[in-house]
């Protein structure tokens, strides 16, 4: 939340042992992975993600306070372990007049 208006929404589901572990205090804390970190699980483990607008349908829209149908950023994050067994799944929904994203890269860049 920003200014009392929401900024995002997400929806995150995790394997029954990663549940069990998730820190909770990190979670009000809103880090994207922080709340599963101390978990052996994610040793050695990554993540695919995926970058799309899409419309607000009408439960989204009435929790970000947009009207339905506005352009919303989601952000897929399929986490997975070294033997590619899913850990975590995650939607995470923006509103797409709140959000900018940034993307660092470091020196060692190839084109492609």
């Amino acid at each position: 939340m920003t200014d009392k208006e929401p900024i995002g929404y997400h929806i995150a589901h995790a394997t029954p042992a990663i549940a069990a572990a998730i820190d909770k205090a990190q979670i009000a804390k809103g880090g994207s992975l922080d709340y599963l970190r101390g978990n052996d699980a994610l040793d050695d483990s990554y993540a695919n993600r995926t970058l799309e607008a899409i419309s607000a349908s009408k439960e989204v829209s009435e929790l970000l306070h947009v009207p339905e149908g506005s352009p919303i950023f989601l952000i897929g994050r399929l986490v997975l372990n070294r033997d590619g067994h899913v850990l975590e799944i995650l939607n995470a929904m923006y509103r797409g007049d709140r959000l900018q994203y940034h993307v660092r890269q470091g020196p060692n860049i190839k084109q492609g």
